[in-house]
């Protein structure tokens, strides 16, 4: 290639450039030149300069680079790509005028031009790496952050780059584009000029080459054609043959001056004639292929009709080439026939053949493939990526990198992978393949099978999905044959027998149940062979000699002609420790039962005692209004109060052992609530013994009866007062409690929760433990006859079972005794009860009201009682009585106040009756015990309305009023 002198810019190319040759731009300038032009360009403007290749190959070598692009963005890959991507923007052809915007790559300004050459893009001329105003450090330093660089560094060579106006470099952008636009218009003029004198050296030469070639042409023709398969002919308009050569059939004698109809049958004759008359009306060449018979064989003949012309251009004669295809149809029939009967025996086989084109892509396979997979064949694109879009998400990698190994290094393929079926479900194949290398030894083409193998993978599947079942259930399982020898185990059979799992298989049951020796088996066999299942209790025996209880479940069944047990072995040790358990809480139960029992009967008692008492306590207070005077009478009087008050503590013990006592209970602070009764129960165990108090911190709330708590209270501490000789102490402690399980209770029927614990212990003589299992029940006593009733600890019991708790008692002689009760965790607010409050004047009224009380007594009394205080009163002895009465009083009755358990009817159910005739009827009940239809567990429903017996005058009064006045 001629080079100008050093003074130009361009390259002259004598030789000349094909107009569809690749056009570099080294070809057509002087690099070294155009380098220095950029250089002193680059320079002179104060930017950086590049030119380079379309693709952003660099042709010059950059010029006045700053060091933040050349040093610190490009040496980063984040950077470096961003730049590339930038230069390829400013640098494509843009007719119009320089492209000019932010470097994609930190923000710099730049621009381009593109350079062509006879309308190819073949280099572009960038400059930029200037700033301005808008570049910001605090972009820059982002910038930094995002493609991972030094950020300071970053910084300083930032300020380092040369600040220009926009404006400014725009007009150096467009200075550069009216460069790269005359090095664009220099490149073309070189390359016509080039062009012209190639063109001509070209003719000369093709003028003389082609005469030349036409000779040895006509030469090579008549050799090939003599030589070839094709046998050509002519024939007029009239449609005789007028020349024919290289027959094979036919000799040219036997065809020359004859048309089809002479040669060939009526109906292949007229086939040829059709197709020659529409190629001489039309002017168009034409093309058939068909099976004709000559001389009695049938021959396959593809064959060419072209119009011939005459000087005007007029069809003057049709031209024929025919190529014999006989071998090759009956090749193609033959292996059409080999293929179908291929396609049959792969289809029986569900195994298909696959041919991999690695050059083209094309991907072949036999028929099996398409209905496998349900796709149209006719539309699934027959290519490799068109097969690698069905491959499972899962599989897709593995199957592509495993075929490239092959590729590469040309090892046989073997791999199980899943591809989708057009329903969307994924099918199984087992590809098999092998690549076939050319000379050189590359990869050419890849051929093999697949097999679908759908059913063993979901066979493998089920298999490991039960051993995964197997081996993941709390059951130890056996598999035994008929000699008792173990032939299959699972992972919880080897870990409760601390086994390994060969060293499990082989080994005799004899070996691990000491309970079915060799001689018991044979009838274990037979007796579990007659019933088909057995489930019974034994015991196992681990490698280190530990016995544990099991529970067997096995199963006799028959597979492929032998005998086998499935048993399922489950360690039973919690349950018979449950059950054990079970045995010593029964043992309680009836205990608690049998205190239950006597309970009942002592509320029994204490009801008629109530009522007696109740007479006793009404009638006193009646004379005590109406004595004016007399104190002797009023001194007996006040007797009778006192004795019957002291009956109805009693009777209150009883009621509270019998869980029947009527109670109110409040959310209660605990801590609150006993500091309030310390000094009470300082008095009550007498100044030698010393009471300690030691309150909870952060003490939950519980809801109890205050009465209530002060009869636990008393009565412990009187219990313990007594079980100390001389000097002692008594420590009260109370404090919050967990309780996990209804066993660590040691109290059948409670459950687990949050308790608070009242604890009492005194330095006493302590119990043994045959007085501990007695120590509830009632009339119980250590002391002698006459020194106790018996009923503290049981009223105590009682009280704490009737609020949901539980007590438990610890001591030995001579260590003193502690008790412990447990009573629920409330969660309501606190309720505060006033103690020692002033009780405000009793008040009566004009309402009418019934009283209903099987006891005359009591009936007399308590309407003698609100007939005092001004109200009409109605009386009845029996609910039957009540509703008559009810139904003939001409006016409205506001009060029923009624007693709880009568004959005939029950004081609810009386309620409910009156309650239809007078709709705002209000409700007063009251009893010596209540029943289930007002009390539930021993503690009222809300609403209902409650006036324990006994009772005195202004407590009835009280009820009364206060239930009347309630809206």
């Amino acid at each position: 290639m001629y080079k100008a002198p050093m003074n130009s810019a361009f390259h002259i190319c004598p030789d000349g450039i094909e107009s569809d040759a690749e056009i570099h731009f080294e070809d057509l300038f002087d690099v070294e030149e155009i380098q220095r032009l950029q250089d002193k360009f680059a320079k002179a403007c104060n930017v950086a300069s590049v030119i380079t290749t379309p693709e952003g190959k660099p042709i010059t070598a950059p010029s006045n680079f700053c060091r933040l692009c050349r040093d610190i963005i490009r040496k980063t890959d984040k950077g470096n790509a961003n730049c590339f991507r930038s230069d390829a923007i400013i640098g494509r052809p843009h007719p119009e005028g320089p492209i000019i915007q932010p470097c994609l790559s930190g923000g710099l300004w730049d621009a381009g031009a593109g350079i062509s050459a006879g309308g190819r893009h073949i280099a572009n001329w960038l400059i930029g790496q200037v700033r301005n105003e808008i570049q910001s450090e605090e972009k820059m330093r982002e910038y930094a952050r995002e493609i991972g660089a030094d950020e300071e560094s970053f910084i300083e060579a930032f300020r380092e780059v040369p600040t220009m106006s926009l404006e400014q470099f725009e007009a150096v952008a467009e200075a550069l584009f009216t460069f790269a636009n005359q090095l664009s218009n220099a490149a073309y003029q070189n390359i016509q000029q080039a062009r012209s004198i190639a063109d001509r050296n070209r003719a000369e030469n093709a003028l003389r080459e082609s005469e030349k070639a036409l000779r040895q042409s006509e030469k090579r023709f008549i050799m090939a054609l003599k030589n070839s398969p094709v046998t050509v002919s002519t024939q007029g308009l009239d449609h005789r043959f007028t020349w024919a050569y290289n027959l094979r059939t036919l000799d040219q004698a036997t065809i020359v001056g004859k048309t089809e109809s002479d040669i060939f049958s009526a109906e292949d004759a007229a086939k040829f004639v059709a197709i020659k008359e529409k190629v001489i009306e039309s002017g168009i060449e034409a093309r058939t292929q068909t099976w004709l018979k000559v001389n009695n064989k049938r021959i396959f003949l593809d064959i060419f009709f072209e119009p011939l012309r005459d000087e005007s251009g007029k069809v003057s004669g049709i031209g024929i080439a025919t190529v014999d295809l006989t071998r090759i149809k009956f090749a193609e029939e033959a292996l059409a026939k080999e293929k179908l009967r291929l396609e049959k025996a792969s289809a029986a086989g569900k195994v298909a053949l696959w041919d991999w084109d690695i050059s083209t892509g094309a991907l072949e396979w036999s028929g099996i493939i398409d209905p496998m997979l349900g796709y149209d064949k006719e539309k699934f694109p027959r290519t490799i990526e068109a097969w690698k879009s069905i491959l499972h998400p899962d599989d897709s990698q593995r199957v592509i990198d495993t075929l490239g190994n092959s590729i590469h290094n040309g090892a046989p393929v073997e791999m199980d992978y899943r591809v989708k079926r057009v329903d969307g479900k994924y099918l199984w194949l087992n590809m098999t393949g092998q690549t076939e290398l050319d000379l050189s030894g590359g990869a050419v083409r890849m051929t093999g099978s697949c097999a679908d193998i759908s059913e063993r993978k979901k066979s493998e599947q089920s298999t490991t999905l039960m051993n995964f079942a197997l081996n993941n259930i709390h059951e130890a399982l056996f598999l035994i044959g008929e000699n008792g020898e173990i032939q299959l185990v699972n992972e919880e059979a080897c870990r409760s027998l601390e086994y390994r799992n060969e060293e499990l298989i082989g080994l005799r049951i004899e070996d691990i149940d000491p309970d079915f020796p060799s001689e018991r088996w044979s009838s274990y066999w037979s007796e579990l062979k007659a019933k088909g299942s057995m489930i019974f209790e034994s015991r196992q025996r681990t490698r280190t000699d530990r016995f544990f209880p099991v529970e067997i479940n096995s199963i006799y069944f028959e597979f492929d002609g032998r005998s086998y047990i499935f048993a399922l072995v489950r360690d039973i040790s919690d349950r018979k420790q449950a059950e054990a358990e079970k045995a010593r809480l029964q043992t309680l139960l009836l205990e608690a039962q049998k205190m239950e029992s006597i309970g009942r009967l002592a509320g029994g008692v204490a009801h008629d005692f109530n009522n007696m008492l109740c007479v006793i306590t009404g009638f006193a207070e009646i004379a005590l209004v109406r004595i004016k005077s007399g104190l002797s009478m009023k001194s007996d009087l006040e007797e009778i109060l006192k004795a019957a008050k002291r009956s109805a503590d009693l009777t209150g013990q009883l009621l509270a052992f019998a869980r029947r006592q009527t109670i109110s209970p409040k959310s209660l602070d605990f801590n609150e609530t006993i500091q309030g009764t310390l000094k009470l129960l300082g008095r009550l165990i007498g100044e030698d013994i010393e009471l300690l108090w030691v309150p909870g911190v952060d003490l939950w709330r519980v809801k109890i009866d205050t009465t209530q708590l002060d009869q636990i209270l008393t009565n412990l501490c009187i219990n313990a007062r007594k079980a100390i000789e001389g000097v002692g102490r008594i420590t009260i402690r109370t404090e919050n409690v967990s309780v996990s399980s209804p066993i660590s209770s040691g109290a059948p029927g409670v459950g687990p929760g949050d308790y608070v614990m009242l604890s009492l212990t005194d330095t006493g003589c302590g119990m043994d433990k045959e007085t501990m299992e007695h120590v509830f029940e009632p009339f119980f006593t250590t002391r002698g006859a006459g020194k106790g009733a018996g009923l503290g600890l049981a009223t105590v019991y009682g009280a704490v079972r009737q609020n949901g708790g539980f007590i438990n008692v610890f001591s030995e002689p001579g260590k003193g005794a502690t008790f412990r009760i447990y009573l629920p965790r409330h969660l309501e607010n606190i309720q505060t009860e006033q103690r020692g409050a002033v009780a405000e004047p009793v008040v009566g009224g004009r309402e009418t009201m019934l009283i209903v009380e099987d006891e005359p007594s009591i009936l007399r009394m308590s309407a003698e009682i609100l007939k005092e205080f001004g109200y009409k009163v109605l009386t009845a002895a029996t609910p039957v009585e009540a509703i008559r009465i009810a139904e003939g009083n001409p006016g409205e009755i506001r009060l029923l106040v009624t007693d709880v358990i009568m004959p005939e009817m029950n004081g609810r159910d009386l309620a409910k009756r009156l309650l239809t005739m007078f709709p705002k009827l209000k409700c007063l009940f009251m009893s010596g015990y209540t029943s289930d239809v007002i009390a539930q567990r021993g503690v009222l429903e809300e609403g209902v309305h409650f006036l324990q017996k006994p009772f005195s005058s202004t407590t009835l009064a009280a009820s009364v009023r206060k239930t009347l006045e309630i809206k």
